[in-house]
């Protein structure tokens, strides 16, 4: 997948408003789960919109607080795959990202 098409994606399932904390500005900025630099692609699984960037808002959280956004599931570390790491999707309910853009409901099986 492209990064145009992916940012497409991401926008619709998020209805522009911060996957993290549900605001809708006055910045929101594409945010990779798992990092470019350690493999992670532009993919509706592994990025996720937030507000703010690297420095300010949600996604500056991220960045600055990896081991806090893992907890969340805004951070995927090297080893796992986007894909089956759930996000605590606007501190709300937790879900599995997909492909198609589009999420599920996820549900621990272990308790």
């Amino acid at each position: 997948m492209n990064e145009r098409k992916c940012r497409q994606l991401v926008y619709e399932r998020s209805e522009q408003f911060c996957e993290r904390c549900c605001r809708n500005g006055p910045y929101l900025s594409v945010h990779h789960r798992l990092k470019k630099g350690q493999g992670g692609k532009w993919t509706p699984t592994n990025c996720v919109l937030l507000c703010g960037t690297g420095t300010s808002g949600c996604h500056q959280f991220c960045e600055e607080y990896p081991n806090a956004a893992e907890v969340e599931g805004f951070h995927v570390r090297p080893w796992n795959k986007p894909e089956d790491v759930a996000v605590h999707w606007r501190k709300q309910k937790w879900v599995k990202l997909l492909d198609d853009g589009s999420m599920k409901d996820w549900h621990d099986s272990t308790g």
